[in-house]
């Protein structure tokens, strides 16, 4: 595989074979990448990182599978390396992709720190703070006392965003801190509850109550 490699050529296969799918959903992307994880079983770890970020501006959600589904890569990512496969996101879909699979689960296993976290939470671009907290879905579901910590440190520097994405996130966050910890999620919302925009403090509220984003409309 190393001498017969082109990481461009094989970019260039999957984007065409994704821009052929008649309908673009994930089990249909998903069976593409799959297709590709096979071709790359023998590529050392520097080689799918090196595809993936070629099709990080054709199609994140692939090129983080790709990652994640080769085990010698996804363990031998540098943070360097997933700040590169992180440049670029310019929507809540690139970011959610690349912090649920990418960036939350090397900051839950140690290759990301906390510190680098942090400066996301405090970054000027939107979709950076967004990544951050979205970053901490894979802490609160291993769930830990030392993962809650984290959560609740970088949900708290964000807490009074005004920025409508990192709003959102922050509700879905608190959310899923919730399902195992909700006396963290309810001491959260009392603590903050001045500065909290009242979307997170509705929809986690309703989702401790019934478990439910929102409540159902009545028929």
């Amino acid at each position: 595989m190393e001498r017969d490699f082109d990481a461009a050529r094989l970019a260039n296969e999957i984007a065409s074979d994704l821009a052929g799918l008649a309908v673009p959903n994930t089990p249909n992307m998903r069976a593409i990448r799959r297709k590709y994880s096979r071709v790359l079983k023998p590529a050392a770890p520097g080689q799918v990182i090196q595809l993936a970020l070629l099709l990080t501006s054709r199609c994140r959600f692939v090129a983080y599978e790709i990652i994640r589904e080769h085990a010698d890569a996804s363990a031998s990512l540098t943070p360097r390396q997933i700040l590169r496969l992180g440049q670029g996101m310019d929507s809540w879909g690139a970011v959610d992709c690349f912090a649920c699979i990418l960036s939350g689960p090397a900051w839950r296993d140690g290759t990301l720190t906390t510190n680098v976290v942090r400066a996301w939470a405090q970054s000027a671009g939107r979709w950076w703070r967004r990544a951050a907290v979205v970053s901490t879905i894979a802490l609160s579901r291993r769930g830990g006392i030392e993962d809650v910590h984290r959560v609740v440190e970088i949900c708290t520097l964000v807490a009074a965003d005004p920025d409508d994405m990192v709003v959102k996130a922050l509700s879905w966050a608190l959310r899923e801190l919730a399902k195992k910890h909700p006396d963290h999620a309810e001491a959260f919302l009392a603590r903050h509850n001045p500065g909290l925009a009242p979307q997170v403090i509705r929809e986690v509220r309703c989702k401790m109550k019934t478990g439910l984003k929102t409540p159902r409309k009545r028929e």
